[in-house]
């Protein structure tokens, strides 16, 4: 199912705000937490560049068809 401009903003905002809590929630003097945090950062922003791949192929398949 394509994704939309809209709804890609949308999920990006969501995953961004996720991103934004779990770094915030590190404890800078525990390192346990830090790198936990730093794990869940790398998951956030690894599916923020799935989700603009994947709307660069559908745009890419759009102009091949016009």
């Amino acid at each position: 199912m394509p994704i939309c401009q809209v709804e890609l903003l949308e999920r990006m905002a969501t995953v961004a705000q996720d991103l934004e809590l779990s770094i915030s929630a590190c404890d800078p003097d525990e390192p346990m937490s830090v790198a936990y945090g730093m794990l869940e950062a790398r998951q956030y922003l690894t599916e923020l560049h799935r989700m603009l791949r994947t709307y660069d192929r559908q745009e890419e398949l759009r102009e091949a068809d016009d």
